[in-house]
């Protein structure tokens, strides 16, 4: 219950930095399923525009069973087996490289802290499909602890449509702007 209340503290804190400053504000909620063991995690970050695409920049808390993999399994008979979760917190930041009006792919990296023992770094690829305005469902894929993870994930854009409806007609005058620089060079 500790846990919910901090939650939704941070979550009003932000919501109020959200309408002052006037960013729009993403929260996710991911799953990892991992050899029938489903992991779990949450995101909250800022759509920031860019030059060709958006850029979120925000941070997260999951429960990762390939990060609390049990050190002495290696010696054991259930060496794939994953005994302990680990708690992985830290921040994020996506770059949205590609997209059109309902899809969009870019690339993703996180940097924590593993159970406040060790530094973790991880790299993904993510597309994402706007099913409504505000709401994206998405899959990603990057490796942790040298096996390949693929992350599925449903999000909310809090802001609504209008922000990200600008950043994307930006985006398409941005193309059209260096399709014809490319033309004019050759």
């Amino acid at each position: 219950m500790k846990k919910l209340k901090v939650f939704i503290a941070i979550s009003i804190l932000v919501s109020i930095t959200h309408y002052t400053f006037g960013q729009d504000l993403k929260l996710s909620l991911y799953s990892m399923p991992s050899r029938g063991l489903g992991d779990i995690g949450t995101s909250m970050g800022f759509l920031l525009p860019g030059t060709i695409g958006d850029i979120e920049v925000g941070a997260y808390y999951e429960r990762n069973r390939y990060l609390g993999k049990n050190e002495n399994s290696e010696n054991s008979d259930t060496s794939n087996s994953f005994t302990t979760s680990a708690n992985y917190t830290g921040i994020y930041t996506t770059l949205y490289l590609l997209g059109t009006k309902n899809l969009v792919a870019g690339i993703n990296a996180r940097a924590g802290m593993v159970d406040t023992d060790k530094v973790v770094i991880t790299f993904a690829a993510i597309a994402e499909y706007y099913v409504k305005e505000n709401l994206a469902l998405g899959v990603s894929a990057r490796f942790i602890s040298q096996l390949p993870v693929v992350e599925m994930k449903a999000s909310l854009n809090l802001a609504g449509v209008a922000g990200r409806i600008k950043r994307q007609e930006k985006y398409a005058e941005t193309k059209v702007f260096y399709q014809n620089l490319r033309k004019d060079r050759h």
